[in-house]
């Protein structure tokens, strides 16, 4: 049975992500230390808030570098809502901040137009310009999907 780590970065309820991973009989370790990097096949960072916290979260705690090594060994990282923004290489939200840098990408805000409220949730289409960016490099570039989106700014 794999085990699925999650990093608990503080600025999300953890309840609701882990009674639907349990739904699917996956083994769940909330990661605490850099030892428990060991026991997980892939990791999750969730997350609410601003980018700013999240990435001071992370750096303070005592998993920074177990997760980057993580993600050298090239082992399976998800992040959700702020934890998917964690994982670009900055973000532009109240201020310049470095992120993770695991997808090149910069976060900014929406533009406001009529078409795009802001706060913008619900479904969205995403549609791949590039499929040469990692994790994305398997799908086929005509590929579009709806996804749920939430973003703030």
């Amino acid at each position: 049975m794999k085990t699925v780590g999650i990093i608990d970065i503080g600025t999300g309820n953890l309840f609701s992500l882990i009674k639907s991973i349990k739904s699917l009989n996956i083994k769940i370790k909330i990661i605490e230390n850099a030892t428990d990097f060991k026991t997980v096949d892939g990791v999750l960072i969730p997350g609410a808030g601003s980018f700013k916290s999240g990435m001071d979260n992370i750096k303070k705690s005592n998993i920074y570098k177990e997760l980057i090594n993580f993600q050298i060994l090239n082992k399976p990282i998800l992040g959700i809502c702020l934890g998917m923004q964690l994982l670009l290489t900055e973000s532009t939200e109240f201020g310049l901040f470095k992120g993770l840098n695991f997808i090149p990408g910069k976060v900014i805000p929406i533009p406001k137009k009529k078409k795009w409220p802001v706060p913008n949730i619900g479904w969205s289409e995403i549609i791949f310009k590039d499929n040469n960016i990692k994790p994305f490099n398997n799908i086929d570039a005509e590929l579009s999907f709806k996804a749920h989106t939430s973003i703030i700014f």
